[in-house]
């Protein structure tokens, strides 16, 4: 006689949220925690920053128990500022192998400002 084993399935809590600029391997700075488990309309559940970031590269960690079945998010979304004079987005052609985007092309201008108006 087969018996079907029926896993009780969990929902993943708080959330730590990093970001780098630089690597997938990092370096890493801490954005804040995401509290998962406050799901709003259709068991959705939202994080927003506090003001503009630059992002490149996002990590997200949750904290699990041994032996448990957690269930992950469907669907993850991510939003970027809508491309203007002053942004461009990083989803583009930025030259070949290069790992340079608009992030890198923003801050040597503000690099060359900065030097050539005496400050550092």
């Amino acid at each position: 006689m087969n018996q079907s084993k029926t896993a009780s399935y969990t929902r993943l809590g708080d959330t730590l949220i990093e970001i780098s600029t630089q690597t997938p391997n990092g370096p890493w700075e801490e954005m804040g925690m995401w509290d998962r488990n406050q799901s709003g309309e259709n068991n959705t559940s939202t994080y927003t920053l506090d003001k503009p970031t630059w992002v490149r590269y996002l990590k997200f960690t949750s904290k699990v128990k041994e032996r448990s079945v957690y269930t992950l998010p469907e669907t993850l979304k991510v939003f970027e500022e809508k491309p203007s004079d002053t942004y461009q987005s990083i989803q583009g052609e930025w030259g070949m192998d290069s790992h340079d985007a608009f992030y890198e092309t923003l801050m040597e201008k503000n690099k060359k400002h900065l030097l050539s108006s005496g400050r550092k």
